[in-house]
């Protein structure tokens, strides 16, 4: 039970769970274990997404030294650095300027807002 309060289950749910499990003894929880080991892996890409989506930000907002945002080229530097490829950073950039997280200031420069 405690494993299940380790993943976030309150005590109940993880007491209902076991309680099920007894009742459905014969059930073959194979394809369920299956969805939920997919479901964590999703988590895990979309933290990691996450976190790409922050590091990108922040290089912006910490790079843009002579106020005329930050070069495309810089960013993508930065961003292979990290192990993060050309086309992750171009949708990243987008998806931050459509959120109105940064702008393209001209060309290929951003700017944080």
């Amino acid at each position: 039970m405690q494993d299940l309060v380790r993943l976030g289950y309150t005590e109940e749910e993880a007491e209902c769970a076991i309680r099920a499990h007894g009742h459905y003894r014969e059930y073959d929880f194979q394809k369920f274990r299956e969805m939920v080991d997919i479901a964590f892996t999703v988590a895990q890409v979309d933290e990691k997404v996450q976190e790409n989506k922050d590091l990108i930000l922040d290089y912006i907002r910490n790079n843009d030294t002579d106020g005329n945002g930050c070069r495309y080229e810089d960013i993508i530097i930065a961003a292979a650095n990290r192990n993060i490829d050309q086309a992750q950073v171009d949708e990243i950039l987008n998806y931050l300027g459509s959120e109105g997280e940064i702008y393209e200031v001209s060309v290929k420069r951003y700017k944080a807002l």
